[in-house]
């Protein structure tokens, strides 16, 4: 599998390294000898014997993982390269960072941070941009038809679909709608701003990062927070100390889905340090 895809291999070990201590903390018998783990927390409730299987729990703690952590990670990392490939909107950003965050060791609130327009402005443009999970989510209407009313290529749609015929989609076929979205491949975080600098929320019901309804995902509110404190510390510190290395567009293409966005490059985002 490394040899035809690494990717997928990556993909497929970190499967087995969760499989590993989900087995580890099944086989434990003595509270006393027992880490404190989410298996921990799986174990010790009032489950059915046969959902605390080993497959029930290295899958859950493998969705959990995968959900609360790599997504997070990969939107930061494309977050560091937009930013660091677009030196107006990092000035900008650091303009407010600065005055609204003067300190360096005083520690500002998620809300603080939750209030600055740029910086909301640029995670919104990243969620917009970095495709954090491509694979389209099925949905099925069990009971009632679906109507669909679009236009494609000048021609208008009606399409009805009979109860239970799955449908899916990802977000970037919303997020680079050229409709909603004028030059959709473009970093922009001023589109979601209005002209006197102030946040412009008219456009923000389009961002389907984190799906929608029902089904949405639970971990939103902890995702914005982690993108806010993350994003805010780490530019308001290092300031203009991070230059791209090795890193241009072939970096950060979507190319392929395995859960995550593929990209053929396989070299990644490569950042430079320097010193004060």
């Amino acid at each position: 599998m490394a040899t035809i895809d690494p990717n997928t291999a990556l993909y497929t070990a970190s499967k087995i390294d969760v499989r590993i201590p989900a087995e580890e903390a099944k086989a434990v018998r003595s509270d006393q000898e027992m880490k404190r783990t989410i298996f921990e927390g799986m174990i010790r409730s009032n489950l059915p014997e046969h959902e605390k299987h080993v497959d029930r729990l290295w899958q859950d703690g493998y969705a959990f993982l995968s959900a609360s952590t790599m997504t997070t990670a990969y939107t930061l990392s494309m977050n560091t390269y937009y930013l660091l490939s677009s030196p107006s909107s990092l000035s900008a950003l650091l303009a407010e960072l600065t005055h609204a965050m003067p300190s360096l060791q005083e520690c500002y609130t998620w809300t603080t941070r939750e209030s600055l327009p740029y910086l909301s402005a640029v995670i919104l443009e990243d969620l917009r941009l970095s495709f954090e999970v491509p694979t389209r989510l099925a949905r099925i209407s069990p009971h009632r038809p679906i109507r669909l009313q679009s236009e494609w290529q000048g021609k208008p749609i009606d399409v009805k679909l009979p109860p239970g015929v799955p449908i899916g989609m990802f977000a970037g076929l919303v997020h680079v709608d050229e409709r909603l979205f004028p030059d959709p491949h473009t970093f922009k975080p001023e589109r979601w701003l209005r002209a006197d600098g102030t946040r412009d929320r008219s456009k923000e019901k389009y961002i389907v990062s984190f799906s929608k309804g029902s089904r949405q995902c639970l971990g939103i509110n902890l995702a914005y927070c982690e993108l806010y404190l993350m994003t805010a510390t780490l530019f308001r510190r290092s300031r203009k100390r991070l230059t791209l290395f090795d890193t241009g567009p072939d970096e950060v293409s979507f190319d392929y889905d395995i859960v995550m966005p593929g990209n053929w490059s396989g070299k990644g985002i490569k950042v430079l340090v320097s010193k004060e």
